[in-house]
């Protein structure tokens, strides 16, 4: 009988200490797809820009193509630091 009870414990145990772990990673996972649900329509619209950016023809003099550059590197700068403030 002691044997019984003693594996019992140890199952009531160990299954605790599964749902704890089962909690603990549905939670990690409800914050995963909460922060998705807030990047990903910002990563559309950047997306969007930087295409339009790229559509734009390149600039056939210099001063016109450095322009067109630093716009780029402006906006996945900003991209990235709006990205980053996310995580």
């Amino acid at each position: 009988m002691a044997d019984i009870y003693d594996r019992y414990t140890k199952l009531r145990t160990l299954s605790r200490e599964h749902y704890k772990k089962q909690k603990d990673l549905a939670d990690k996972h409800q914050k995963y797809a909460t922060s998705c649900d807030d990047v990903l329509p910002w990563i559309d619209v950047a997306y969007e820009k930087l295409m339009q950016e790229l559509k734009d023809p390149v600039a056939p003099d210099p001063e016109n193509v450095r322009a067109q550059m630093d716009r780029i590197k402006v906006s996945v700068t900003i991209n990235l630091y709006v990205y980053m403030s996310f995580m």
